[in-house]
């Protein structure tokens, strides 16, 4: 039980870094956390400690770096709601959309 739960700190606390995924490395990291306390117990201290370090890592970090991802996908959804912004887009694309129709609009030099 102590390798498995040191195996799910690590796998917990690499997955929590990844925006949106790290979800499962939550989960993990909390498995981790409860497997660590049960190793505990069991009498085999350093995986016990070095799972417990691990869980809650990954579980702080990844409820941090979800929370944020979460928090900045809000934002964006915000920013794109924005009309100023819409009209600022659509200017852009409507220019670069005139730029291109003049460039394929101008005749074809034959080279020599």
């Amino acid at each position: 039980m102590g390798i498995a739960a040191l195996i799910l700190g690590i796998l917990g606390v690499i997955l929590s870094w990844i925006p949106f995924v790290g979800w499962v490395g939550v989960v993990l990291a909390l498995v981790a956390i409860i497997l660590g306390v049960l190793t505990l117990k069991g009498g085999k201290k350093g995986m016990g400690i070095a799972s417990l370090i691990l869980g809650v890592i990954g579980f702080g970090t990844g409820m941090y770096v979800q929370i944020q991802t979460l928090m900045f996908a809000s934002d964006l959804e915000a920013a794109f709601d924005d009309p100023a912004l819409q009209m600022q887009m659509d200017q852009a694309m409507q220019q670069g959309l005139n730029e291109a129709l003049q460039q394929a609009a101008q005749p074809v030099q034959p080279t020599q």
